[in-house]
């Protein structure tokens, strides 16, 4: 009787662990082994690569716990209010694909940067193909951690 038990038991954690759901979903990772990047250049590609894994947990770790980001429907304080924003937008918007374009570095210290370019996204909304995009704006300061995002500033595209 023992030993029945422990081959169901066996069968039944091999069943869960090696599910189809299990194997087919990668975990997601970070593009560099910590989120210490050494340049706002480095910190804002890997942003871009991390937002189309949809992961906040990823996410996070480019962001500035006193960072303000600021989008159309309202302004986000702190990274618990921008966790909320952003898990609502991966919860939208499927299979995402998050770009930059027209990056363009405006100021620039030895512990500060800032930035303006073009935001372009793609996915699936309610099981339909989307996409848009707009203007955008990011500070970025160098921390004990390496450069984190301060502030983000998403906006429609300019009509001209």
């Amino acid at each position: 009787m023992k030993y029945r038990t422990a081959v169901l038991a066996f069968v039944l954690i091999s069943f869960s662990v090696l599910s189809p759901a299990t194997i087919a979903e990668p975990k997601p990772t970070m593009p560099q082994e910590s989120s210490n990047f050494k340049t706002p250049e480095e910190t804002l590609q890997a942003y871009e690569k991390l937002l189309s894994q949809q992961s906040w947990a990823l996410v996070k770790e480019l962001i500035h716990e006193d960072a303000v980001f600021i989008f159309t429907e309202s302004t986000f304080r702190g990274k618990d209010e921008i966790r909320g924003a952003f898990e609502k937008t991966f919860d939208l918007i499927k299979e995402e694909k998050y770009w930059l374009t027209n990056l363009n570095w405006v100021a620039r210290t030895s512990d500060m940067a800032s930035c303006e370019y073009i935001f372009n996204w793609e996915g699936i909304i309610h099981g339909n193909p989307s996409s848009g995009g707009g203007r955008g704006s990011s500070v970025l300061i160098k921390t004990e951690g390496g450069w984190k995002i301060i502030q983000e500033h998403l906006g429609p595209p300019a009509k001209n």
